[in-house]
């Protein structure tokens, strides 16, 4: 049977990419034995982050295949994936040990993993970018659609209170939830959320509004607030009241969409400041279906 063409050029690429580095590169999945390794290399590229190795274990829950190690020889330098949505795929845990950097191998791992998403049929990749990583992504047309603004507190304000129409999500409001979640983010996050929810149950929360209908939901993870979506700063606001009387570990983390426009206001209301920006980037059919304006909180830089 004649190797197709897609196979092919892959092989070229990656002889070619293998060739600049000091041994030969191979991409392999990662499974959950890995993951020790795939938070030193998180770590050496990003700094060191509380509870990453959990949030690893978590990814692998929510989708098992689609992260990738770059091995030379059998010693893991390099990784990357992309969550796979309906619509759309999100790039992200793009690193490559200092070391083994300007040897192609942050190149070749994201070839692998676009190739990995024209597989399943997903033709549409959001990421959010480091300065470093940007300019890899524009060598293949991924153009700049936003900004992705993480802000940070660490003292936030004591006595809020939140709204009686706050609460926390009940399995019997998943149906709801799902479908409000799917309207505003463009995709189904199905998987996530019931992962999310299973971890947090008693840090999920849900508002009504006067209707009994969904208008806003949060969850408050120990360091990061998100996924946090509202249709409006009113609701948001309540969510994040309710949040914040809430223990957390450490300073409390946010990123959200420059396209938002009530975000900073509110964010800094309650004692959070701007830490970093990072260009939002996309390739494909778009704009995508999401409807950036209504996030106040992302999921984290790799899940969007």
């Amino acid at each position: 049977m004649d190797t197709p063409d897609w196979i092919r050029a892959r092989l070229v690429r990656i002889k070619m990419h293998s060739a600049k580095a000091k041994h030969p590169i191979e991409i392999r999945p990662i499974k959950r034995e890995d993951l020790p390794r795939a938070k030193e290399i998180l770590d050496a590229g990003y700094g060191e982050a509380p509870g990453r190795e959990t949030e690893l274990k978590r990814l692998l829950r929510i989708q098992g295949e689609g992260w990738f190690f770059a091995c030379q020889g059998k010693q893991a330098v390099g990784m990357g994936g992309a969550i796979l949505y309906d619509h759309f795929a999100y790039i992200g845990m793009m690193a490559v040990l200092p070391a083994y950097q300007r040897q192609g191998i942050g190149r070749t791992i994201f070839e692998h993993v676009l190739d990995w998403l024209r597989e399943q049929g997903c033709l549409t990749y959001l990421l959010d970018a480091t300065s470093a990583g940007a300019a890899l992504y524009r060598q293949y047309h991924f153009v700049e659609l936003d900004q992705a603004r993480q802000y940070v507190c660490s003292q936030p304000p004591r006595g809020t209170h939140p709204s009686a129409r706050v609460d926390l999500v009940r399995e019997s409001d998943l149906a709801e939830l799902m479908a409000f979640d799917r309207d505003l983010f463009g995709a189904d996050r199905e998987r996530l959320l019931r992962v999310y929810l299973a971890d947090f149950s008693d840090r999920f929360l849900i508002k009504r509004n006067l209707n009994g209908k969904v208008c806003g939901f949060l969850l408050a993870q120990p360091q990061r607030l998100g996924p946090w979506m509202a249709r409006s700063v009113e609701d948001a606001a309540d969510l994040l009241a309710a949040a914040l009387a809430l223990p957390f570990e450490g300073e409390i983390n946010v990123i959200a969409p420059a396209t938002n426009p009530f975000a900073q206001a509110l964010f800094e209301h309650y004692g959070f400041h701007l830490l970093r920006t990072l260009p939002h980037m996309g390739w494909g059919k778009l704009p995508s279906p999401c409807q950036r304006q209504f996030i106040y909180g992302q999921t984290s830089f790799a899940l969007g």
